[in-house]
């Protein structure tokens, strides 16, 4: 009987959790100079250098992330109220 005593107590005690948002930093977008950055209006392209490439791709694998886990803590948020 002495055992079964946790057990009992353990489920009075049990407060619900409570989720807060917290403060979202997102990602800056790189801002290109003159030179990384130009148009060809005659095929339609965008010339640009491969080190502003791949920032512009590391900002946008970095904002879905915040995006993703700011909706998730934002779920858990709304669900917890």
């Amino acid at each position: 009987m002495i055992s079964l005593m946790p057990l009992l107590t353990a489920c009075v005690t049990t407060t619900k959790t409570v989720y807060v948002l917290p403060e979202v930093v997102w990602p800056e977008f790189p801002a290109p100079s003159d030179t990384d950055v130009d148009y060809d209006d005659k095929s339609g392209m965008v010339l640009m250098s491969l080190e502003y490439y791949d920032s512009l791709k590391d900002f946008k694998i970095d904002y879905k992330a915040t995006k993703e886990a700011y909706e998730r803590t934002k779920k858990l948020y709304e669900e917890s109220k």
